[in-house]
């Protein structure tokens, strides 16, 4: 049985001739197709009767890998078409088996052994899943623990990640239509909220949570070096300039092109080097709204110490 089965193995590559000519050069089949070969008709093979053993097998066992060149299969597809607008397929694997509770795999790949493995690669083009026509395609992750399932795909003309299936209840999805944008967001659905505006959050092991207060923590447990602010505060504040403007097109945001109050990142950095956000470039970009209304808690203390010894100076001057 398993002779039979590389003789139409090599039959199938080759053709039943290219089977005679590999005896005829005193070469076993198996050897003769380990050399270079070329066909230009179709060569089909039906295996009908295929129970549980391989259709088709080919293996090596070769250590001789040089150059990072070993192949065991290599399929290449070129050329030119003919006619244009044309898909082709460098392979075509299906699988549509029918049977009650059967498993249908269209193609299984693994690797292990080495040092690194990778099962599959692509290092160019994309990758689909599902097809334009629509209807929901499935990426699973699965381990020897829990596994997460992510339904992928297009339905009542949204575009959809879910992990878990729509219909169940408590299951987190992530929606937009389109190019995500300010009119096209991102909706995440499934997430526990409140009865007014929460924040979406990420906490300390980068987890996203939902919090009904900002995304700061400010508690002492979190912080060293803890000391009282000493420098004048009043004088900084006096040092800041609010502005009224508009964001550049790219930068609006959901509220659009409206005149806005607020502080430049560039005059904080200015009144205080500690109080800006800088980007990667090392230039302000933001401002911290925690640190300046920290700055103005400071201020006003100072001014009502102002205040006070005013008060005193003036009720021991003569009148």
């Amino acid at each position: 049985m398993k002779r039979s089965v590389i003789v139409g193995s090599v039959c199938f590559l080759l053709g039943c001739a290219g089977v005679a000519l590999a005896q005829s050069t005193g070469l076993r089949p198996e050897q003769f197709i380990a050399l270079p070969w070329t066909w230009t008709a179709v060569q089909t093979v039906a295996l009908n009767s295929l129970a549980g053993i391989s259709g088709l097998t080919v293996s090596s066992t070769s250590t001789a890998a040089a150059s990072n060149a070993q192949k065991l299969l290599d399929v290449e597809l070129s050329g030119a078409n003919a006619t244009s607008t044309q898909t082709t397929y460098g392979a075509y694997v299906s699988n549509t088996h029918t049977g009650t509770s059967s498993t249908n795999v269209g193609l299984l790949a693994t690797a292990s052994g080495g040092s690194t493995n990778h099962a599959a690669e692509f290092p160019r083009g994309t990758v689909v899943i599902g097809s334009a026509a629509g209807g929901w395609s499935t990426l699973s992750f699965q381990g020897s623990g829990d596994s997460i399932s992510g339904l992928i795909g297009r339905a009542d003309g949204t575009q959809d990640l879910y992990f878990g299936a729509p219909s169940d209840s408590g299951k987190y999805f992530f929606r937009g239509t389109g190019v995500f944008n300010t009119t096209n967001p991102i909706v995440a659905s499934g997430l526990t909220t409140g009865t007014s505006a929460d924040y979406l959050c990420l906490d300390a092991s980068n987890n996203v949570i939902v919090q009904t207060g900002v995304c700061v923590i400010s508690s002492a447990r979190f912080k060293r070096d803890v000391e009282p602010v000493r420098d004048r505060a009043l004088d900084k504040v006096m040092a800041l300039t609010p502005m009224h403007f508009r964001m550049d097109n790219e930068h609006q945001g959901h509220r659009g092109d409206v005149v806005r109050e607020g502080l430049i990142a560039e005059d904080v950095a200015l009144a205080d080097p500690l109080l800006a956000v800088y980007g990667k470039d090392g230039l302000a970009q933001s401002w911290d709204e925690q640190g300046v209304i920290a700055l103005l808690v400071k201020a006003v203390q100072e001014q009502q110490e102002e205040i006070v010894a005013l008060k005193t100076a003036m009720k021991h001057t003569p009148k």
